[in-house]
């Protein structure tokens, strides 16, 4: 791990902590929810969020009634696995709410919602640090369409993750939505880019 990368994390949790709002919240579920329609996704990876990361219960309950399986995160060890999102949930590894053990998820997925700490300008993902993410996409020979989502953007403006950490399709906030081209990416609204610099 990079000190660079470390400081982008250090800086953008403290960016994190400090943003509130309902009304952006909403913002991300709504674009992520098109999203996810536009995909015509039937089995879709969502999370159980932590006090930084954004709420997507609401679009849990919505997707489950419209008939989209949703999965989500199950930490055992040092190994992360996707289980069907059900109730009742548990407080589990890092105090996450998960469901109670259940049947693993084995057939593929179309899209999965991942949460960010930050990310630089590859579009790859500053997570935690623990890798989970990183070492569950590695076991899929076909990818799923990846979307990013984040309550405000925290991005650095060089090169500062590795190959092996996961890239976006899509990265979704509430101030940007930024969208993965073949030739670098696309923003649609470029005066509310966040950027932070590394240290």
């Amino acid at each position: 791990m990079t000190i660079k990368k470390e400081n982008i994390r250090k800086q953008a949790k403290e960016i994190l902590k400090k943003t509130r709002g309902r009304y952006q919240n909403q913002v991300i579920l709504n674009q992520l929810r098109k999203e996810i329609l536009r995909l015509k996704a039937k089995c879709v990876l969502l999370y159980c969020a932590l006090s930084i990361e954004v709420n997507l219960r609401p679009l849990i309950t919505e997707l489950r009634a419209l008939g989209i399986r949703v999965f989500v995160p199950l930490v055992r060890g040092e190994a992360m696995q996707i289980v069907p999102y059900r109730l009742p949930l548990v407080e589990g590894s890092f105090g996450v709410l998960e469901p109670k053990t259940s049947s693993l998820y084995k057939s593929p997925l179309q899209c999965a919602v991942v949460p960010i700490v930050a990310t630089d300008c590859q579009m790859r993902r500053i997570g935690y640090g623990k890798g989970y993410y990183d070492r569950f996409f590695e076991q899929f020979s076909g990818r799923p369409y990846v979307i990013f989502v984040q309550k405000r953007l925290c991005m650095a403006y060089e090169n500062i993750t590795e190959s092996w950490d996961i890239v976006a399709d899509l990265i979704c906030t509430p101030q940007v939505v930024i969208k993965r081209r073949k030739n670098g990416f696309g923003v649609d609204k470029p005066h509310c880019f966040r950027i932070i610099g590394s240290l």
